[in-house]
């Protein structure tokens, strides 16, 4: 295998990158460029092209002034759609990373769309097609059956996605980046179950019932309690929408009847029929009984109101907040006008035993009244109450808040308010406030957008004349809504107009905690709370089954939604999931309690959107309807893709003479391959780049002590404008069987950043330069083998130095050449994983577990980890971890010390071979040290503070 000697020869060469944007740019796709963490993103404008796209990146790149973009300078392209990126220090390479509305690499979302219950599809690449795959088929099943086409191969292209798809397919491997052809797919041979339900008319003995399609259908004429199948299907056909045979019928006469869709229906999901039962007799209707419990009410949902008016016509403006403590009593209203030009404060308004519990329009009617008495009325109304809603809390006492406007007729420079809350009783009080908060809202005289504020997260931005459904849409793509949570209204008034908005769905009849503001470009519009929304009095309704029958199924209506079956058996939690299906009821809006049937009643609480409001009576049916095979919609399939890629192209590699893999630094003019031995010596040129060689195994790297420039970078890049977080590689990542730093003479290299992987290394460090700061090691090592051994005989060296990096060590030694105490310093982090450690001089930092450990000369500091045998036969130890010490062993002049960290410490047992070694233990970290001396009695080297039980053990 060949040497190679390091000489940095290389010139100088910048590099180039070509960026090609793809034709299938669209308006609100997302391009972005990284490098390291710093983004660097463009959003796609209406009818651009690639060329267009092309050009605003590169105006957009060189205005950046971020360190990381700034160093590279972008330029428009020779070809159409394209840019280039060029390093403006030649020889120091940049990484760049693009992506656009989510990924570089092409994909594409294949999608079954359809129940489809049986049968295969096929997908097609490049003109080939797989096998046929199961209608249910996993991921992983895809992803093998279509990289197993010639025209994807294996490993260039991942499938995830749910079994039965939607499936992602991303393009890897040979095929990243690559704007790929779409894929196609064919579901003909998917196959869908025929839907059946199940007709049960509960054992009925005498009477008729009707039968109808769908809830809102119309019902048959009414047929006798014991028809047959027959004459069941002809009546079905008689229905609208059904033609002949559309839906086949068994059954024995009387039911159950088992319904087949089958004709046009072939594909559908069906909705359910309808029996109505109320005339039937016998069976167990007769024993069942609704009854109402509780009766709901008092609910209401939370409204928010937000107002527009003209400033110029308004110059007061104030809030009054009502309270839900207060129950009774009086309160009193002022307000005080500040004339214009000269003149003293004059009242405006002064309202006495105003009743807790005004209403709105009474509130208007007091003012009106209080005002002309105070000779302000040639002015018309002057003061305007603003915030009624038409849902609950329409008074203070249910803690809506109002608007009072106050307008500037009177030429008044200022208005003050006051309420004097004294008289109200209950523990509240009513307050007042003056509010800014003016915005542009929809106005035909005012242009601009404005955006509503919901917990802080704003709706797009709105047009000036948006409409309601414009409005809920915004507010319904909010993460804090959700679609159908909220109605929007537009209010109209002589003085001005709002919007109204009422959160219903899923935030119905509850305080909803929400805040609403907004924003824009104007300066009139106000926002005000009407009323919190509470939840109420939740109806409650019980149904009983009286007798003990042991068979028989009914059902209930409510409103227009019918339940499927309920048993004569059925259990409260059964009920709820049956009640939560019906269309009128829904998920989250109803508990049943107790049961389970017949011997129980259960109890049906509506809450959800029901709460707070008296509701109607359910109504018992018998006869029921129950879907036992939903029908599943004729499958076919789509392909979209979702991310273009864009293409990143080398056009000029990067050269110079800091680059490991430029062959013109090396004496052989090759780059080092596997099996070779590099020599790094007598030369000052530091190897910064292209530091990547983990493909490559090394039989022997040296690094000579004449050698004194640096391998790797440091953490923070310095060298531009300012400073920034090295994104590059900052360790030379290649496997050595030996590595060998400082032999020879020669001031060493300052920084020796060395990544060995998982190659199994034996390293010898027989010198090193001075540290980078004072405290950086000089040599920083990281490797993964589970048999590496590291020797060090004088240096400095940090293994997994820095947090989070890790390294596994079998075998550390760390010896000395001349001076025991100094020659060497090895530090040592969290992330080592060590098996022996074996020190004759220096100074040792550990971080983490040993299983042994024998040290002969030196001091070493123990700061984390478990150890199992700390074999100390002369130097010091300083034992700062709380990890368990099993057994330490001392002799010669050793000195355990514990006295540096005062936290609880467990020690198994410290034996004691030597009468000069010392414990010493002042803080009494150990709690119950035991100790045992062999052959040595001199207590005095013992130094573990007051108050110590202390187990002696002499050995002869």
């Amino acid at each position: 295998m060949a040497s190679h000697e390091w000489n940095g020869g290389a010139p100088t060469t910048a590099r180039v990158v070509t960026i090609t944007i793809p034709d299938e740019v669209s308006e609100g796709m997302v391009i972005t460029a990284m490098i390291g963490l710093q983004p660097l993103s463009y959003t796609v404008l209406a009818d651009a092209t690639a060329t267009s796209v092309a050009a605003a990146f590169v105006s957009l790149w060189n205005a950046s002034t971020v360190s990381e973009f700034a160093e590279i300078t972008a330029a428009v392209g020779t070809a159409a759609g394209t840019f280039t990126l060029t390093a403006d220090t030649a020889g120091k390479p940049f990484v760049v990373s693009f992506s656009m509305t989510g990924g570089t690499n092409e994909i594409q979302i294949f999608t079954i769309v359809g129940t489809p219950t049986g049968g295969t599809f096929t997908l097609a690449f490049g003109g080939q097609i797989t096998s046929g795959l199961a209608y249910n088929a996993s991921a992983a099943t895809v992803q093998t059956a279509f990289t197993g086409l010639s025209t994807v191969g294996s490993g260039n292209a991942t499938v995830t996605g749910s079994d039965g798809g939607p499936y992602t397919i991303e393009f890897v491997g040979d095929l990243a980046g690559e704007n790929v052809s779409e894929i196609g797919a064919n579901g003909d041979s998917l196959t869908v179950a025929a839907e059946t339900q199940v007709v049960d008319l509960g054992g009925a003995t005498g009477g008729t019932f009707t039968i109808q399609y769908g809830e809102s259908g119309t019902p048959s004429s009414n047929l006798a309690y014991n028809i047959s199948a027959a004459n069941l299907k002809t009546a079905i056909e008689s229905l609208t929408g059904i033609a002949v045979d559309d839906v086949g019928v068994s059954g024995s006469d009387g039911g159950p009847f088992t319904l087949t869709f089958q004709g046009s229906f072939v594909g559908v999901n069906a909705d359910s029929f309808v029996v109505n039962g109320a005339n039937l007799t016998g069976g167990l209707m007769d024993d069942v009984t609704i009854a109402e419990q509780t009766a709901g009410g008092g609910g209401g949902n939370e409204v928010w109101t937000i107002w527009e008016n003209d400033p110029n016509n308004e110059e007061g403006h104030f809030r009054i907040t009502g309270d839900t403590d207060v129950s009774g009593g009086t309160f009193d209203l002022s307000v005080e006008l500040t004339p214009s030009g000269a003149g003293s404060a004059d009242t405006l308004l002064n309202m006495t035993d105003i009743p807790y519990d005004v209403t709105i329009a009474g509130f208007q009617g007091l003012i009106d009244t209080n005002i002309a008495a105070n000779d302000f009325s040639s002015y018309g109304k002057l003061i305007r109450v603003v915030g009624a809603s038409s849902s609950a809390g329409h008074d203070l006492t249910s803690g809506a808040t109002w608007h009072l406007y106050i307008r500037n007729y009177i030429g008044a420079d200022s208005f003050s308010a006051s309420i004097d809350s004294g008289n109200l009783t209950g523990g509240g009080s009513y307050t007042e406030s003056e509010f800014t908060e003016f915005v542009e809202l929809y106005s035909d005289w005012h242009a601009g957008t404005w955006n509503i504020f919901i917990n802080g997260e704003a709706t797009t931005a709105l047009a000036n004349n948006a409409t309601a459904t414009q409005v809920k849409t915004a507010l319904e793509a909010l993460s804090s809504i959700g679609e159908g949570n909220v109605n929007v209204e537009y209010l109209y008034t002589d003085w001005y107009h709002g919007i109204r908005l009422t959160f219903q769905g899923d935030l119905a009849n509850q305080a909803t905690d929400l805040t609403v503001a907004l924003s824009g470009s104007g300066v009139i519009g106000y926002w005000v709370k009407n009323w919190a929304g509470a939840a109420g009095t939740a109806e409650v309704q019980r149904i009983s089954i009286s007798g003990s029958p042991g068979s028989g199924e009914f059902s209930i209506f409510y409103g227009t939604g019918i339940s499927q079956a309920i048993a004569y058996n059925q259990t409260a939690s059964e009920l709820e999931d049956i009640f939560e299906a019906v269309s009128t009821i829904g998920t989250g809006n109803v508990t049943c309690s107790g049961g389970p049937f017949p011997d129980s009643f259960i109890d049906v609480t509506f809450g959800g959107n029901l709460t707070g409001t008296d509701l109607s009576s359910m109504v018992k049916n018998q006869g029921s309807v129950e879907t036992t095979q939903e029908g599943g919609t004729a499958p076919y399939m789509t392909v979209t893709t979702t991310t273009a890629p864009i293409l990143q192209t080398e056009t000029t590699a990067n050269s110079g003479p800091n680059c490991w893999d430029v062959a013109g630094n090396w004496s052989t003019n090759t780059v080092p391959e596997t099996g070779d031995t590099v020599y790094i010596s007598e030369s000052s040129v530091s190897i910064l780049y292209g530091l990547d060689q983990s493909a490559v195994t090394l039989a022997a790297l040296i690094i000579e002590q004449t050698f004194t420039g640096d391998i790797g970078l440091p953490r923070t890049n310095t060298g531009g404008t300012t400073s920034y977080s090295e994104y590059r590689d900052q360790y030379l990542k290649i496997g050595a069987t030996l590595l060998n730093i400082g032999d020879k003479q020669g001031d060493g290299s300052e920084r020796l950043k060395i990544n060995l992987g998982t190659v199994q290394t034996t390293a010898l460090i027989t010198n090193s330069g001075d540290s980078p700061d004072g405290n950086t090691p000089a040599i920083l090592l990281l490797g993964t083998h589970a048999s590496n051994v590291v020797n060090v005989n004088r240096g400095h060296v940090g293994i997994a130095y820095y947090p989070a990096e890790v390294s596994t060590v079998a075998t550390l030694r760390q010896a000395f050449f001349d001076d025991a105490a100094n020659d060497t310093i090895v530090f040592c982090g969290s992330g080592v994983s060590f098996t022996d450690v074996v020190k004759s001089g220096g100074e040792l930092t550990l971080n983490s577990a040993t299983t042994t450990f024998e040290q002969t000369a030196g001091t070493t500091t123990i700061y984390a980890g478990a150890h199992a045998n700390l074999n100390i036969v002369d130097g010091g130890l300083n034992y700062n971890s709380t990890g368990t010490a099993s057994q330490i062993d001392i002799a010669g002049e050793a000195v355990l010390n514990f006295n540096q960290d005062r936290r609880a410490k467990t020690v198994t047992v410290i034996n004691k071979y030597s009468e000069e070694s010392e414990v010493y233990d002042d803080s009494k970290a150990i709690g119950d040290p035991v100790i045992v001396m062999h052959n040595v009695s001199d207590l005095s080297t013992l130094h573990l503070g007051s108050n110590y039980t202390v187990t002696i053990t002499a050995v002869s």
